[in-house]
């Protein structure tokens, strides 16, 4: 029990269970009931506290005395008298409690069954009278005496010590109710009372039938899953923000949700990193799926009701006519210098990465974007173009960001580009011809046609130039020597970027969605916000407005882009020919099962001959093409040295990875160019059939071959046989060891003419 230190004098008088109410300096008003007194304390148990502007929250009746008050006399009737201490009219006592009648025909359909006896009901009640008729207030004044009372009930009634402390201090939190003994079904949920969000000691009450994992072991990880309250709220307002694309229905937007769901963790060096959560801890797809379709209709109910009241307004034409659907690009070189490995990125003589921004001028929301290492082309403007069309949650997930809520995509009536590449071939016949769509471009000398888009550029470079590495210019203001300190702090600023490089590309790409996040979040547009934005509570932020923006389209700006047609109009198409069932583009390779099965197909029937294959290669997923089989589109995935070598990243990084192992394998060679060759080290051979020919030009000694030296040692062999047997016909042994003729000389091949036989001279 806590007791709190109170001084002064005055006269409390509170009647028995009455609830009183505390008043902090801080205005938070804390809740006690009145259990009793003595000479110099006052003791309560507290039910729950109300801070300011919020409501009761009130705490568990727990079977521990951890809710139970004692003051100071003094103290507290000081507090009376200057009004930080009264009574009030509340009882604390849950509706379901005060039922009576609902209590009573529980306990008897469960004696009827057999399942609870009207007894223990009874037992309960008895249990309560007994302690106040024979202990009195002194339990909970007295420590000894709660337990000395603990013990003797226990015994008494044929029950545990826990289960005596849990009724007592349930009896004193409620009051002394009637009911205040009754077991609390009402918080395990019922036909009319769902079990979400209920709590038991603190923990939530698990929902749903036991799973036969749970049946067959209590502790089993495959038991219920609990979709909770925050967790559902989060699910609703990820419906709100997409239920107007109509195209996506409940389970599709449950897959794009689940992208989003991340844990958190510190590295070694104290960073947080986020981490996508393991699929095991997913709340229950049944209710999810439940719970978001009830959502997802009312989401669309409303929309349609705000698209009727706005057509009879007129405020949604006047938006179709205006600036909606009309998305502005716009592309500069960054200030910030990157890494990878340990030199400076470099290609095309660009040392920095160029970045593109699509803004919706309806709302001033950045809706697309795309990095790129090389020039401001057209294909970076067709990326751009394609990341505003496409939702972003797979792409943030990829760059380790996926707990940023501000990234949006949408779909554009009117394309507002700068000169230059904006308006090559490539991109008209892009956005012109195939997307049927209108292209407007800047005016020569026009700069305030662009200024919202220039506007955010500037904010992104802004946010990026706080990081190693960057070159930002900060603005030079003031007069004389102030200028001056400025100018001369940027000319600093300049020359040490490049040494200062230590970001990597993954790191700038998590900088770079953080600050569009953080604007389409933050930003000011309050002159965006229309009168029927503000009666529904719209935000005047980019995202929120652009939202709205969209959920009051009609007609044939209400359809999403099918993400087919998006592939076929936004990517890059490619022929190929796919031998054994493997596309190559450049040292990449791309396969799936189905592309070598046809491909082994088609060379059977081709004598050989590899399958062609048409495809489209996109710019921010380089790790898969899709292959158009038969008028559908196939995914192809890259294969495991592919995924090794150049790993995850945009199409440009890839290209650069190349670029780079293509220059390093150059200057490699050309390092070793003066290594040792083979004909260096081994003199030059030469054949047989030339050598017979020199020999018989330069009057050479026949070389022996191996034929020839075999009879010549043959002939020698029997030539020694022959003196060794005249000699012993002859009886002249001394000759025995007399050295045998030495055998003809390399080349010296003797004749195969007959010898003249040697007789002995008998």
């Amino acid at each position: 029990m806590r007791i709190k230190d109170y001084d002064g004098y005055g006269a409390i008088k509170f009647t028995k269970h009455q609830p009183f109410i505390q008043i902090s300096p801080s205005g938070k008003q804390t809740l006690y009931r009145y259990l009793g007194e003595s000479e110099h304390f006052i003791y309560a148990v507290k039910l729950g506290e109300q801070s300011v502007g919020a409501a009761l929250v009130l705490n568990e009746d727990d079977a521990s005395t951890k809710n139970r008050e004692v003051f100071k006399r003094r103290k507290a009737e000081s507090l009376f008298k200057a009004g930080l201490l009264k009574p009030v009219m509340e009882r604390a006592v849950p509706l379901e409690m005060e039922d009576d009648k609902a209590i009573e025909s529980r306990i008897r359909f469960k004696q009827e069954f057999g399942k609870e006896d009207v007894r223990d009901m009874t037992a309960r009640r008895r249990m309560m009278m007994y302690i106040d008729g024979t202990f009195g207030d002194d339990p909970f004044r007295d420590d000894a005496t709660y337990s000395e009372m603990v013990k003797c009930v226990s015994d008494l009634f044929q029950t545990d010590a826990k289960t005596v402390r849990k009724y007592y201090e349930r009896h004193l939190f409620y009051g002394g109710h009637r009911n205040a003994t009754a077991e609390q079904h009402w918080k395990k949920g019922g036909k009319s009372k769902k079990r979400r969000g209920l709590k038991k000691e603190g923990e939530y009450v698990l929902q749903g039938r036991k799973p036969s994992a749970e049946r067959l072991d209590p502790d089993s990880h495959l038991g219920r899953k609990q979709l909770r309250p925050r967790m559902l709220t989060r699910w609703v307002n990820f419906i709100r923000e997409h239920a107007h694309k109509l195209s996506l229905t409940i389970t599709e937007l449950l897959e794009r949700f689940k992208l989003k769901l991340v844990g958190y963790n510190r590295n070694k060096q104290g960073e947080v990193e986020y981490h996508p959560i393991d699929p095991r801890y997913y709340p229950p797809d049944s209710s999810m799926l439940d719970e978001g379709q009830k959502a997802l209709v009312e989401a669309r109910i409303e929309l349609d009701r705000r698209k009727n009241e706005g057509k009879r307004a007129g405020s949604t034409a006047q938006l179709a006519d205006g600036d909606l659907n009309v998305f502005d690009i716009d592309g500069t070189v960054a200030t910030q210098f990157l890494e990878f490995g340990n030199e400076l990125v470099q290609i095309d003589g660009v040392l920095k990465p160029t970045f593109l921004v699509a803004m919706d001028r309806g709302s001033r929301c950045c809706v697309g974007y795309y990095v790129t290492l090389g020039n401001e082309n057209a294909d970076a403007y067709l990326a751009c173009m394609f990341s505003a069309y496409t939702d972003k949650e797979r792409e943030l997930l990829r760059w380790g960001v996926p707990h940023l809520d501000g990234l949006v995509h949408g779909y554009a009536r009117k394309i507002f580009v700068d000169r230059y590449a904006g308006i090559s071939e490539k991109m008209q016949h892009a956005i012109v011809t195939r997307m049927k769509e209108q292209l407007l471009m800047a005016a020569p000398g026009d700069p305030e046609a662009k200024g919202d888009v220039e506007n955010l550029i500037g904010y992104l470079q802004k946010e990026l130039g706080n990081l190693p590495g960057s070159s930002y210019q900060e603005p030079v203001k003031g007069t004389g020597d102030e200028k001056d300190e400025a100018r001369a702090r940027n000319r600093l600023k300049l020359k040490d970027a490049p040494r200062g490089a230590v970001i990597t590309f993954r790191q700038f790409m998590q900088a770079f969605l953080t600050a569009i996040s953080k604007y389409n979040l933050t930003a000011d547009v309050r002159h965006l916000r229309t009168n029927e934005m503000a009666a529904a509570k719209v935000a005047p932020v980019p995202k929120d407005v652009f939202l709205y923006n969209q959920s009051l389209q009609r007609g044939d700006a209400a359809w999403d882009w099918p993400e087919e047609k998006i592939f076929r109009t936004l990517s890059v198409p490619f022929e190929r020919s796919a031998s054994g069932g493997i596309v190559r583009l450049g040292n990449r390779e791309y396969t799936s099962p189905r592309l070598q099965q046809r491909a082994r197909e088609y060379s059977q029937r081709n004598r050989g001959k590899a399958l062609p294959v048409k495809g489209f290669e996109l710019f921010t997923s380089p790790l898969h093409l899709l292959w158009e089989d038969d008028g559908y589109l196939e995914c192809l995935d890259a294969s495991e040295g592919t995924l090794k070598v150049y790993g995850d990243g945009y199409k440009f990084l890839h290209d650069y990875i190349s670029t780079l192992s293509n220059a390093d394998l150059a200057k490699k060679r050309d390092r070793e160019r003066f290594h040792s060759t083979v004909a260096n080290v081994v003199a030059k051979p030469v054949s047989k059939v030339k050598q017979a020919v020199m020999a018989k030009v330069d009057g050479l000694v026949k070389k022996v071959t191996k034929t020839e030296a075999k009879e010549a040692a043959a002939d020698f062999g029997r030539h020694a046989d022959t003196l060794d047997l005249i000699d012993r016909l002859s009886g002249n042994p001394g000759s025995k060891n007399e050295a045998p003729t030495a055998p003809p000389a390399t080349g010296d091949v003797p004749s195969h003419r007959p010898r003249r036989r040697v007789l002995a001279d008998w």
